[in-house]
């Protein structure tokens, strides 16, 4: 129950509302923003994910069951994320799909392993940022504006 709690629960309550209307790409990052959020508000919840992962790595096979389906499940909706976003157009075309979705899964595990083994020695935050703003950069379909660039439709463009 307390497993279900953390991982389905926490995805129902976090993830699914902030994607509703948006499109693929925003449904994707959208995933870094709410555990960056949960980091600064209550890390508390991520502390104890992360030691029920790590249980799961020892003799409880229905722990270790359902942690590999978490898993595969969260690949997969970061997958089908991914294939909205280059229908919708907001991802590149071309995008190699599961290997993106593997990607941020696995960073966002490397994020929170670093911050459990050394949290007065490693802020998840500004780490959190970068993979945002990294794979906003790397998936975007149409380059993000840096701040005070003309997007040249002013009158000073002409």
């Amino acid at each position: 129950a307390v497993v279900d709690r953390i991982t389905t629960g926490w995805s129902h309550r976090n993830l699914l509302p902030a994607n509703e209307g948006k499109s693929g790409l925003e449904g994707f990052l959208g995933l870094i923003l709410a555990i960056r959020r949960q980091f600064e508000k209550d890390a508390h919840n991520i502390r104890l994910l992360y030691a029920l992962m790590f249980e799961a790595l020892g003799p409880n096979k229905d722990l270790r069951k359902h942690f590999v389906e978490f898993h595969r499940r969260q690949r997969a909706d970061m997958a089908k994320l991914l294939r909205r976003g280059i229908k919708d157009g907001s991802i590149k075309p071309g995008t190699v799909v599961d290997d993106e979705a593997t990607a941020i899964v696995t960073g966002l595990r490397g994020i929170a392993y670093q911050w459990l083994l050394d949290p007065e020695g490693f802020d998840p935050i500004p780490a959190l940022t970068h993979l945002y703003e990294s794979t906003e950069e790397r998936l975007a379909a149409r380059p993000r504006r840096k701040h005070g660039q003309s997007s040249g439709t002013d009158a000073g463009s002409r």
